[in-house]
């Protein structure tokens, strides 16, 4: 073979390479938005896919899933980009793993009385998600970053209409891939820290193992103070009553082995104050009935009021099939009266829930 001959070959082949490289993204994206077009009770679509082929990773632009037959004012699941690359040293190991991360990743439950996205029977079925996550993404996850995240309820009914979203979320969950190789355990870890109506901070600890048939798991959650007035729609929504002013700290453990649950739930109100003449007579104009229940409750309140903390809680006790979870109403009650009269509550995490899967 001549010079000339052989480096027209080189040419030739690195011209096929060169339109293989600017054709790839095209066929990935094509790939992609296929496969949830065939996804059961989704719809949506993605922008753009880029190519990193010599550090093996990829991003994809612009994630848009919305419920079939949802309400169509914002997609249940938006990403601003997903970033995904190849964990080099499982490759090396023989592995095909890869960290994937979701920057301004949203999830939105906007609820109708004619279209409840929770109606949506293939949203609910984890099958669901399965599937299309294995044909995104053909090999093992070990790492999940969120960057910046937000999950938002809005629900509506006539009149009514209620909003309540965790902003700022950051964190990671490790060991998805659940493989005893690339970790020391087969429990998957989460860490997540967000803000509760760009307010409270929130944290979220815990463990999981996703192959388990019946749900194992353990969970820390705890948040700090958030000013009722926060929840001013929310309250207003499910109930008749109308703080007008107060803080809600909460915390939680709860551990699930097989499905079987134990834990404990704690609420307290600081400073709370139900029922203002000016403000829920003078300004609102509250019917006689709403006021007369918020001013008995705004004195039972300050019954049980501990002296010492301005604070009203319980512990209330999270016992038995995480399918038929019992929360036992004298618990609840005998908390508010040790709260007020004998122990104050903290509104922190106690660390005495422990489950045998625990590391």
């Amino acid at each position: 073979m001549t010079r000339k001959r052989k480096f027209a070959v080189l040419i030739g082949f690195l011209l096929v390479l060169l339109a293989v490289r600017m054709a790839a993204p095209v066929l990935v994206e094509q790939r992609i938005n296929q496969a949830i077009a065939e996804a059961e009770g989704l719809r949506g679509s993605i922008s753009e896919v880029d190519l990193h082929l010599y550090r093996g990773a990829y991003r994809i632009r612009d994630v848009q899933l919305y419920s079939v037959n949802g309400v169509e004012v914002e997609p249940l699941i938006s990403i601003d980009r997903v970033e995904l690359s190849l964990l080099w040293s499982a490759l090396i190991d023989g592995e095909v793993v890869a960290e994937m991360t979701f920057h301004q990743p949203k999830i939105s439950v906007i609820q109708t009385p004619d279209k409840p996205v929770l109606g949506n029977e293939a949203v609910k079925d984890e099958s669901t998600w399965i599937t299309l996550a294995n044909k995104l993404v053909p090999f093992s996850i070990d790492r999940l970053s969120i960057v910046d995240g937000t999950l938002l309820f809005k629900t509506s009914e006539k009149d009514k209409q209620a909003s309540f979203h965790i902003g700022q979320l950051d964190g990671h969950i490790l060991n998805i891939t659940n493989s005893l190789e690339l970790s020391d355990s087969l429990m998957a870890k989460v860490n997540l820290s967000g803000k509760v109506m760009d307010e409270s901070r929130i944290s979220i600890k815990g463990a999981y193992n996703p192959y388990e048939t019946k749900p194992t798991f353990n969970l820390d959650m705890q948040m700090e103070r958030l000013p009722v007035k926060r929840l001013d729609g929310l309250i207003r929504y499910y109930t008749p009553f109308d703080l007008e002013q107060g803080e809600l700290d909460m915390a939680m453990e709860i551990a699930s082995n097989q499905g079987e649950v134990n834990g404990y739930v704690k609420g307290g109100l600081h400073d709370v104050e139900v029922f203002d003449w000016e403000e829920d007579v003078e300004k609102d104009g509250d019917n006689p009935f709403q006021w007369i229940i918020e001013g008995i409750t705004a004195a039972l309140g300050a019954i049980l009021e501990s002296d010492k903390t301005g604070l009203v809680a319980t512990r209330v006790p999270l016992e038995g099939s995480l399918n038929d979870l019992d929360t036992p109403l004298l618990p609840a009650i005998v908390g508010l009266f040790r709260n007020a009269f004998i122990e104050a509550y903290e509104m922190k995490i106690e660390d005495v829930i422990f489950a045998e899967f625990d590391d």
